[in-house]
């Protein structure tokens, strides 16, 4: 059978030349020196060729000849896939109702896993397109085939270029993983059922705020206090203290109710049922707020024109029993003075301001300070509650006052206004005054002023004994205090439900950010580039299947050449690059398999690499 074998020159050279399993190629296998390598092996293994003409099925050819395809269905279902993750993580984020539902923690969870599944999909597309790249354009050198195929950075005789590429691929996903988690600190907004989450209806009316200062003077300062501090002088650094600033632009915004409205009139807004709101607070996770809009009432404090001793109401009330003015004296004898009722009648009207001290009578004061009114009003608020507390965050007010009957709260009660209050007036708004204060120019001054005054009488109307009720609505009338007429509290407005509240948890999520969605799309681009360049390289003679049991397949013709890596078998290290060529053999005979051969070289050798054909099955 030896005078049948071709010449293997003429296999080598001859691109044209038939390489299938034919009656020659049968012949190649039955040398005397493929006998001797293979004598370890059982005697039905010693000769493919004799099996092969023996008809034996264990011993026949065991490759599954293939026509390349541009692209594989592996190839686009990963495309397909990592495209729907990235689509996927995009919509978690930018859809505001599931990201609300998700949450920053679960976003960073889905987003991961997204993340992952993708950088698996383009894992299963970069080695191929590396290999091909290193067939057309690279050396091929056997050190990098194995290299890619293993992933292996750090692998023996790799080119600097694969080293880098490789190692950037590597590290991608771990970018990837560390960029998308700078995006927090995003919200997500989701309209809620406040009677569904706390069981108890959206009940407002004249509370104190939970948790806080109790007492008339407590809960003045409960909501006059964040006023007074942005009204007290800043440190300028060197030594001196400076006006802070103050925006002409209304309303503004102080604590949980106080909203200006304009630089004289001032209104503290009634507040969820101090039960409620604390289980509002409650059912709130950490970075969570609520976001509370509500038509209510509000106590307006109005400061009037002309001036005292212009007012006839003044000089009536001068002559009032029932009426007193109280004084708290000031540095240089000056004093700050309030002429307010000291029974039950009208304390929706108080006289309050700045005088020299020692006047001995009540129409002395005339020419000093200012009438300020306080009435109930029809107001619409909006609150942010959070697990530590509750700002106003937005308000306004009606020029109209509520009806009479809203506003026997003021009108019909005793106070004490000035016993009560003076002393603590004189500390808070004595530094505007015209006589020794050294900021009565200030336009902090006329705001800080009216706020006071709605403040106290606030103060006092929270404190009735008639608002401490439990959750049958109470009657007024007997309560001490009140001289009314037999009323409830939800008649009066003092407790009332809003059946058109608006309640909006906000939760922290992810930024909506187009940076974030490049973060996502990466991998799914880096995909369709390097498809669409598997797509250029199709002539490339490597298909999806290239690994160690191809290059072995190719290498049938060309077997002696495998000394070149003799003592290599466990170490897998050669002393130098080894390149490899591959060659498609292409048959003349119809309906006849073509085939790819190998051929290693040293470094030093120019092997080539073929191309193969359209549409052709190549075994």
């Amino acid at each position: 059978m030896a005078s049948s074998r071709p010449s293997t020159s003429s296999s080598v050279h001859d691109e044209t030349t038939s390489f299938g399993f034919d009656s020659h190629d049968c012949n190649l296998s039955t040398v005397g020196d493929g006998t001797h390598r293979l004598k370890l092996l059982p005697p039905s293994l010693q000769s493919t060729s004799d099996a092969h003409h023996s008809g034996d099925p264990n011993l026949q050819p065991l490759g599954i000849p293939h026509r390349k395809p541009y692209l594989g269905i592996p190839d686009i279902s990963a495309l397909a896939i990592s495209t729907v993750c990235c689509i996927s993580a995009i919509f978690a984020v930018e859809h505001n109702n599931l990201a609300w539902h998700l949450g920053t923690t679960n976003q960073l969870i889905v987003s991961g896993f997204l993340l992952s599944v993708m950088n698996l999909c383009l894992g299963k597309c970069t080695t191929f397109i590396f290999v091909l790249v290193e067939a057309r354009f690279g050396r091929s050198k056997l050190q990098n085939y194995d290299n890619i195929l293993r992933n292996e950075v750090l692998g023996p005789r790799l080119d600097f270029v694969w080293r880098t590429t490789l190692a950037c691929f590597m590290a991608l996903p771990i970018g990837l993983s560390v960029a998308y988690k700078t995006f927090t600190g995003g919200s997500s907004s989701h309209l809620v059922n406040t009677t569904a989450i706390i069981g108890m209806p959206p009940e407002y009316g004249l509370f104190n705020v939970p948790n806080s200062f109790q007492g008339d003077i407590g809960r003045y300062f409960n909501a006059s206090l964040p006023l007074l501090s942005a009204s007290s002088l800043v440190d300028s650094g060197n030594g001196t203290q400076t006006e802070p600033p103050f925006s002409e632009s209304y309303p503004h915004y102080y604590g949980a109710n106080m909203l200006l409205l304009n630089d004289t009139s001032v209104a503290l807004l009634d507040l969820p049922r101090d039960g409620r709101l604390t289980e509002l607070q409650n059912s709130l996770k950490i970075g969570e707020s609520l976001l509370l809009e509500a038509d209510v009432h509000g106590s307006v404090a109005t400061q009037r024109e002309p001036r005292p001793s212009e007012d006839p109401d003044f000089h009536e009330a001068c002559l009032d029993k029932k009426m007193a003015v109280a004084t708290a004296p000031m540095n240089d004898g000056d004093a700050v003075f309030l002429l307010a009722s000291l029974s039950t009648s009208d304390n929706s009207r108080v006289w309050f301001g700045f005088a020299p001290g020692g006047l001995p009578k009540c129409s002395d004061y005339g020419p000093y300070g200012n009438r300020y009114d306080i009435r109930r009003h029809a107001c619409h608020g909006v609150w942010s509650i959070t697990r530590a507390g509750i700002e106003l965050s937005s308000g306004s007010c009606d020029s109209d006052e509520l009806p009479k009957l809203n506003q026997y709260i003021f009108t019909s009660n005793t106070f004490w206004l000035g016993d009560t209050f003076v002393q603590t007036l004189m500390e808070n708004v004595g530094k505007f005054s015209n006589f020794t204060g050294p900021r009565n120019e200030s336009l902090w001054k006329n705001p800080s002023m009216t706020a006071a005054m709605a403040g106290i009488v606030w103060s006092k109307a929270v404190g009735l004994p008639g608002m401490r009720f439990n959750d049958t609505p109470a009657t007024l009338n007997g309560q001490v205090g009140w001289g009314c007429c037999n009323i409830t509290l939800g008649d009066n407005g003092l407790l009332y439900e809003i059946p058109n509240e608006i309640a909006i948890v906000i939760r922290p999520t992810l930024k909506r950010n187009w940076l974030l969605y490049l973060v996502f799309a990466v991998q799914p681009i880096l995909m369709a580039a390097l498809m669409a360049g598997s797509i250029i390289l199709h002539s490339v003679p490597l298909g999806q299947g290239f690994g160690m049991i191809s290059i072995l397949a190719g290498m049938y013709r060309n077997r002696d050449q495998l000394e070149v890596f003799r003592g290599a078998s466990l170490s897998g290290e050669l002393r130098e690059d080894v390149r490899i060529g591959f060659l498609p053999r292409h048959s003349s005979v119809k309906d006849q398999h073509c085939s790819i051969e190998c051929q290693i070289g040293r470094s030093r050798d120019q092997l080539p690499v073929g191309k193969i054909r359209p549409g052709v099955k190549y075994s």
